[in-house]
C-alpha cells in the first residue's frame, strides 16, 4: 500500500510531535503540498520534499518558493472557485492510487467553513484516512469504515476519545467498543456518538477497541496515541 502525504495551510502539528506518528505508519512515498501547505511539508525536511504542488496559491507566504521545482510538477488554479485546494490535493492522492494510505496534514484552525470543508472529505465515496490538523490539544482524526476495527494503544485516562459520525452517516450505524469508560451500547443512536470519552481505567496499559458496524465513523484521538485500522 503506497504511503500519501498531503500538506495543506492552516496550522500544522510541529514533526517532533508525530515522532511516534509516521514510527507507526511509515514515512511517505509521495508527498504532494496544497498551497502554503508547501511550506510546512518544506520545514520537515527531505524526506517530506513535495512530490506535486497545486493550488491558488493565495495564502503561500513567498510564491519564489516555487522556483526550485520542476514546472511539471506545479498545478495553479485560479483562486475564484468553489472548492478547496485540500479537496484538490485529496483527489490528486486519489488518483495516484485509491487504496494508498493518505495522511493529511495541516488545516487546523481559524476558519470554522475550512474546518467543515475537509471533514465533508471524510464523507467521500473514498477519503483521507488520518486527518492531523495541529490543534492545541494536538488530536488526529481517523476514517473507519464499516467493518473494520480500529486497535488503539498508548492511552491513559486522561486523554479524551471521541467517535464522530460523517454527514452521510448521520443515523446509521453503531459502534462495538472495548475497554472505554461508557462502551458502544450507550453512544447516540444518530449525530455525534461520544464525547469525550476516555480509557477504562481496567484497561489501562491494554488496547483499546473500536468496531464500526454498518456504517463509517471519524475517531478523534491524541496524536500521541497508536492506532491500527483493519
Amino acid at each position: 500500500m503506497k504511503n500519501i502525504v498531503v500538506f495543506t495551510g492552516g496550522k500544522a502539528p510541529c514533526l517532533a510531535s508525530l515522532n511516534s506518528y509516521f514510527t507507526l505508519h511509515g514515512k511517505p512515498d509521495f508527498v504532494i503540498a496544497a498551497d502554503s501547505g508547501l511550506a510546512v511539508a518544506e520545514s520537515y525536511g527531505k524526506d517530506f520534499e513535495a512530490d506535486f504542488i497545486l493550488g491558488d496559491m493565495d495564502s503561500l507566504d513567498d510564491i519564489r518558493r516555487l522556483d526550485k521545482y520542476p514546472k511539471e510538477i506545479v498545478k495553479t488554479f485560479i483562486r475564484d472557485k468553489d472548492y478547496t485546494d485540500t479537496e484538490l490535493a485529496i483527489k490528486k492522492a486519489l488518483e495516484l492510487d485509491s487504496n494508498a494510505f493518505i495522511t493529511l496534514i495541516g488545516g487546523g484552525g481559524g476558519r470554522i467553513d475550512h474546518f467543515f470543508a475537509i471533514y465533508e472529505i471524510f464523507s467521500w465515496e473514498k477519503s483521507m484516512n488520518v486527518w492531523l490538523p495541529g490543534t492545541e490539544a494536538s488530536q488526529a482524526l481517523y476514517f473507519i469504515s464499516a467493518g473494520n476495527t480500529a486497535i488503539i494503544e498508548n492511552l491513559t485516562v486522561d486523554d479524551d476519545i471521541s467517535v464522530c459520525r460523517p454527514s452521510n452517516c448521520y443515523d446509521k450505524g453503531f459502534v462495538e467498543s472495548e475497554g472505554l469508560e461508557w462502551e458502544g451500547a450507550c453512544f447516540n443512536k444518530k449525530g455525534m456518538p461520544s464525547v469525550s470519552n476516555r480509557i477504562s481505567k481496567a484497561y489501562e496499559g491494554k488496547s483499546v477497541k473500536i468496531k464500526a458496524c454498518d456504517g463509517n465513523f471519524v475517531l478523534i484521538l491524541p496524536v500521541k496515541a497508536a492506532c491500527r485500522i483493519f
